[in-house]
């Protein structure tokens, strides 16, 4: 369950800073967009792990 948490919190401040990089320059936005997505893959499968066991 903690993991969640910390996946959830990462999961949001990484979605804080591509925010802020969309300020500054918008090319950092799109690099940002993989990694976001794999941090979402992640919470997704670790939550499937956590509701099933």
């Amino acid at each position: 369950m903690t993991s969640l948490y910390t996946i959830m919190g990462l999961l949001t401040l990484i979605t804080l800073t591509a925010f802020e990089f969309c300020k500054i320059d918008r090319i950092s936005v799109l690099a940002m967009i993989p990694y976001i997505a794999c941090v979402t893959l992640l919470f997704r499968l670790n939550f499937s792990i956590f509701r099933n066991y």
